[in-house]
């Protein structure tokens, strides 16, 4: 691109997706090779414990880079039983977290169609609806469950809840836009009463 100047001229307003394209490129290859590296420590690693590498094969593990073939090798201790060593959490077909973080992003933002429309568009590997499906329902449920958690350890540490302790606000104002959230009422376990909703 840089021998050729007059063709980046010409290119003006357009050669930031030239240089997108290049960036995802190297990206990938960086991708590769980290994973390439890691394979072979893991190989080392089998090896230095007293297990045998029977043989490598390889997945396919979807990334905001595109999919990338990642080695895994098996490893045989002994006859009776074989395990599949590979890098945490990379398992063929899946997607990585970015790649499902941002499947959910735009899930929220459109119909699952046109989410995977356009994950392909800035991805270039087309999930399928359900893929995105699942994965924009599974954030809200994620963080609903923090949520819980952050509560149960405040009352935990703090004791009663502020209803039990007589401290409760006779009104409570919010405002919230576009957001998918289970309300419930501010001293609630699991069987709260909803707070109201306005609009």
């Amino acid at each position: 691109m840089l021998g050729d100047i007059d063709a980046l001229i010409a290119e003006g307003h357009g050669v930031d997706l030239k240089v997108k394209e290049g960036v995802f490129l190297l990206g990938r290859q960086l991708l590769v090779k980290l994973f390439e590296v890691a394979r072979a420590m893991l190989v080392e690693e089998t090896k230095r414990t007293g297990k045998t590498v029977e043989r490598t094969s390889e997945v396919t593990f979807k990334t905001l880079l595109g999919p990338v073939e990642v080695a895994c090798t098996i490893e045989r201790p002994d006859r009776e039983s074989a395990r599949c060593g590979s890098i945490s959490g990379i398992v063929g077909g899946r997607y990585s977290d970015g790649a499902e973080r941002t499947m959910a992003d735009f899930g929220i933002e459109s119909s699952f169609r046109d989410a995977a429309d356009r994950f392909e568009e800035h991805y270039g590997c087309r999930p399928r609806e359900t893929t995105v499906r699942k994965r924009t329902e599974a954030y809200p449920e994620a963080a609903e469950a923090y949520l819980e958690r952050r509560h149960q350890n405040a009352r935990d540490v703090l004791g009663k809840s502020p209803r039990e302790q007589g401290k409760t606000a006779d009104e409570m104002l919010v405002q919230a836009d576009g957001c998918h959230i289970t309300v419930r009422g501010m001293d609630d376990g699991l069987g709260g009463t909803p707070a109201s909703r306005g609009s």
